[in-house]
């Protein structure tokens, strides 16, 4: 599956961003080692995304017959940024947590020199409800929070809500008597797109779009068409 996560910060004009990131490129020594950092592929599309892959070297250790022998490993991550009216957007393709922080942190301090200044976006409980109504054909996972007093989360899987041809929607008698509870969790065959769409927006986590079953221009094209628009209104 390709996702990304979502951060944002204040806007820079698309030359500066060039300038900063097209070439940039670091190398560092540790023992004798050298690792490499640069951005490779930037390309800015006829829609105004600015996309390139960000690379680091790793040095990794383990253990071979009583000694610690080493070995490098180049790291990728596909980064994408949309300029809008009043900030930027950045979508870092989904990977670990720690690899997404690496990066986010990397590109800050590259064009902010601030390693705290791109912050996750807030993909709420409302706006994720918002774009599940808005897009699904069937409704096939949820998570639910402050169930009950001693309930914090509820995860329902299944055929939730159903979409028919004809516009009508049916639920399940489950999914009805928790439908108003908070959901920071859904997971929906999209209309639009006929693909499975996954939203997070858990507390203190990334907050994510992924599409079963799709590159990452179509999910980068799903986040414009159906995310972004009620990130403004929110």
């Amino acid at each position: 599956m390709s996702g990304f996560c979502i951060f944002q910060s204040n806007l820079l004009d698309v030359s500066t961003i060039k300038n900063k990131l097209e070439k940039f490129s670091e190398e560092k020594e540790i023992e004798e080692i050298s690792l490499k950092e640069n951005v490779n592929h930037f390309e800015i599309k006829t829609n105004g995304t600015i996309i390139f892959d960000y690379l680091w070297d790793n040095r990794y250790s383990f253990p071979y017959r009583g000694e610690t022998e080493f070995v490098l490993a180049t790291k990728k991550i596909n980064v994408r940024i949309i300029p809008q009216s009043n900030n930027l957007i950045f979508l870092i393709e989904k990977k670990s947590d720690s690899d997404i922080r690496y990066v986010i942190q990397k590109i800050s301090y590259i064009l902010y020199n601030d390693e705290s200044h791109i912050e996750r976006i807030e993909l709420t409980p409302n706006i994720i409800r918002q774009i599940e109504d808005e897009d699904f054909r069937l409704l096939r996972g949820e998570g639910l929070t402050d169930v009950s007093d001693r309930d914090r989360t509820l995860l329902l899987y299944g055929s939730l809500k159903i979409r028919g041809e004809d516009g009508n929607i049916s639920s399940s008698s489950t999914h009805e008597q928790f439908e108003e509870n908070s959901k920071p969790y859904s997971q929906f065959l999209s209309m639009t797109y006929s693909s499975t769409v996954y939203l997070s927006g858990k507390e203190r986590k990334n907050k994510s779009v992924t599409l079963r079953g799709a590159d990452l221009d179509t999910v980068e094209s799903y986040i414009r068409e159906h995310v972004l628009p009620k990130l403004h209104n929110a």
